[in-house]
């Protein structure tokens, strides 16, 4: 266990034996007792997509601690009392599972409101110990600072990922009403909703959901345009930036249906 540690706020703990400082028989060491079969506890390490990032990114300009980090999951025999550690709205803060909530099922384990906070320097101070200095320390929070700020590098990712990134903004959005969405075109073959949203006050982002009724909705998808109203000519208003085909779209669609009663 890194730095004798087997959870946050454990103190260290000395193996050496207890004298008997007062009257009474010794205990005798020498005697031959059974050994004393303990059960691991705890959980194995797990970090989220988005703090493994983090990390990898840490680790790219040599930072030791995150270096170690990285080893930590996918080990079998190392078990924490805290695990499923992500990254939380603030730069300075980590999010973990105790081992108390290790019983609740997989997919719930990084959004369960039983899920706990600690300030990043913390963390690593508790997970190593005395291993690593406090500049040490210090540095690699820089470092995570630095790194969250700046926020995902959209070279890393997958033109897939941005898609579904961008997908899951919409869909939240939606929820939040920050795009109101409003039925400009109802036909036997689809119905064509539209949503915008304001960038300044003469320009907005324009969305158009075209979800097919006669096709199926496997045919359906959304288009994001840029509309500038100070545009000379139609072309220069209204300008194509990008379409979400079916396979990014279908949460939407599922989401959608709930919040605005679409039965067909």
């Amino acid at each position: 266990m890194i730095g004798g540690y087997k959870q946050f706020n454990e103190a260290r703990k000395s193996n050496r034996p207890r004298r008997n400082k007062g009257g009474g028989n010794h205990v005798n060491f020498n005697r031959s007792y059974a050994p004393k079969i303990v059960e691991p506890r705890g959980m194995n390490m797990v970090f989220s997509e988005r703090f493994n990032y983090v990390l990898n990114k840490i680790a790219k300009k040599g930072n030791k601690i995150a270096i170690e980090l990285l080893t930590l999951p996918g080990n079998p025999d190392r078990k924490f009392e805290y695990s499923y550690i992500d990254l939380t709205g603030r730069e300075d803060d980590l999010s973990y599972l105790p081992n108390g909530a290790r019983d609740i099922k997989e997919d719930d384990r990084f959004k369960t409101n039983k899920r706990q906070r600690s300030k990043v320097y913390k963390t690593i101070k508790t997970i190593f110990g005395s291993k690593y200095t406090k500049n040490e320390v210090a540095k690699f929070v820089s470092f995570f600072k630095e790194v969250y700020k700046v926020g995902p590098d959209k070279k890393d990712m997958e033109p897939k990922q941005l898609e579904d990134e961008a997908i899951k903004k919409i869909i939240t959005d939606t929820k939040n009403r920050k795009l109101v969405w409003k039925l400009e075109q109802n036909t036997s073959q689809f119905l064509r909703y539209e949503a915008k949203f304001t960038v300044t006050p003469k320009k907005y982002l324009l969305f158009d959901f075209f979800l097919f009724i006669d096709k199926g909705e496997n045919f359906s998808f959304i288009t994001l345009n840029m509309y500038n109203e100070l545009g000379r000519t139609k072309e220069d208003k209204k300008i194509w930036l990008t379409t979400f085909q079916y396979k990014h779209v279908t949460d939407f669609i599922k989401a959608f249906k709930e919040i605005y009663k679409i039965e067909k």
